[in-house]
């Protein structure tokens, strides 16, 4: 991994799922730090369309950029075979949910209906995504945890972190204090748009881990 002193910028965004535009607690928070200089500068936009502009404004900047999510940017191994996708697992994952996840100008988003037609392909039960307001609980998407065997509940990196006696929570969590399942299936998507952007406007994107 490289080391900060490659980059001339960082960026670091504290992400949110919220359905409706937002600023202050729960919302999305962008900073971002000139290295050379030491000068940092936070903005609080209030909705992901908003955000991802900014990051497309701070990413095509001049040098080096390195951006930080707080959202798994991607999903315990064998995900995208139990999807029926075919390809570098992460990358069609992320296709996926670019060409699925509806998040419109004002943070209007499909999320639960995309994991529970993701659940209804992946398994025969209501797992592995869960979480969700009981008027929106299904066969295939409940509003408490269930088991389901098709996958893991933990990436490798959650895995560690439970092995050192922490407590992180999975990807498959989409409600509650604390999940990051529903940041993760807006952020995936909008991540993905922003890379095609880049990519088109001839910016060079490495993608990490």
């Amino acid at each position: 991994m490289r080391g900060a002193s490659m980059f001339e910028r960082i960026v670091v965004v504290d992400w949110s799922a919220s359905s409706t535009p937002t600023t202050g607690k729960d919302s999305i928070w962008i900073a971002e730090l000139h290295v050379a200089s030491g000068h940092l500068s936070t903005v609080n936009p209030p909705t992901r369309t908003a955000a991802c502009d900014l990051l497309m404004h701070l990413a095509s900047g001049s040098g080096r950029c390195l951006v930080g999510v707080d959202f798994s940017l991607g999903f315990p191994a064998g995900t995208a075979d139990a999807v029926g996708l075919t390809g570098v697992p992460w990358a069609v994952t992320w296709e996926l949910l670019a060409a699925t996840i509806v998040d419109d100008e004002r943070n209007a988003n499909n999320r639960f209906e995309v994991a529970r037609e993701l659940n209804e392909t992946m398994s025969s039960g209501p797992g592995p995504f869960w979480g969700c307001h009981p008027s929106r609980a299904s066969s295939h998407l409940t509003s408490t945890k269930v088991p389901c065997d098709p996958l893991p509940e933990w990436r490798t990196v959650e895995a560690e972190l439970r092995r050192r006696g922490m407590r992180p929570f999975s990807a498959w969590q989409l409600l509650g204090a604390g999940a990051v399942g529903s940041q993760s299936l807006v952020g995936i998507a909008a991540m993905s748009r922003l890379l095609d952007r880049l990519v088109t406007s001839g910016r060079s994107v490495d993608v990490w881990p």
